[in-house]
């Protein structure tokens, strides 16, 4: 997934922690935004929750049966590509809701993923 939080988010998460700290000078800046930064990322990959607002792209491994997106919540999907092992992606038309499974092999779609552009 790729999850980058916006620098704007880690700046206002360094400014916080260093007006709880009481820090005054900037010399800190730098290691203090990269444990923000970390502590964003390892909430969010815990709990499964976004904390900050943002478009990101999830790929997931192809399978027949449900399942969830990675992260929550998503108010809107703004598009889905096929990845398969050899070739290349292919965006998935909008309202398309099934995967044309007819014919189409178990093998085939073991190894392929699925990427959603959620926001």
């Amino acid at each position: 997934m790729d999850a980058g939080i916006p620098a704007d988010a880690i700046a206002a998460a360094r400014d916080a922690v260093k007006t709880h700290l009481r820090a005054a000078g900037g010399g800190e800046d730098g290691l203090i935004a990269q444990h923000a930064a970390s502590a964003l990322g390892l909430c969010e990959a815990y709990t499964g929750q976004l904390l900050i607002v943002r478009a990101l792209t999830m790929t997931l491994a192809a399978r027949r049966d449900w399942q969830r997106l990675t992260h929550a919540p998503v108010r809107a999907i703004s598009g889905v590509a096929w990845l398969p092992v050899v070739g290349e992606p292919s965006a998935i038309p909008v309202g398309v809701t099934r995967l044309p499974s007819q014919g189409v092999p178990q093998r085939a779609v073991n190894g392929c993923f699925l990427r959603f552009f959620v926001v």
